[in-house]
């Protein structure tokens, strides 16, 4: 089992790269389909990543909502 703080660190370098591919504004964004894709993927990628903490790990931040 990974250590949370890998998965938070992916996390980041995914949120990162969505920063880095958008950056050029919505008009850029919808007329490359690659960027499209690659933003959608690193999305992708967020969600397994934060399902993949662990469960004492979700347990403690649910206990502090």
């Amino acid at each position: 089992m990974k250590d949370d703080r890998v998965y938070l660190l992916h996390i980041r370098d995914c949120l990162d790269r969505i920063a880095d591919y958008t950056r050029d504004g919505r008009d850029a964004f919808f007329a490359d389909t690659k960027t499209q894709d690659a933003v959608i993927r690193n999305f992708e990628i967020v969600g397994h990543r934060r399902n993949a903490r662990t469960v004492a790990n979700r347990r403690r931040l649910c206990a502090l909502q």
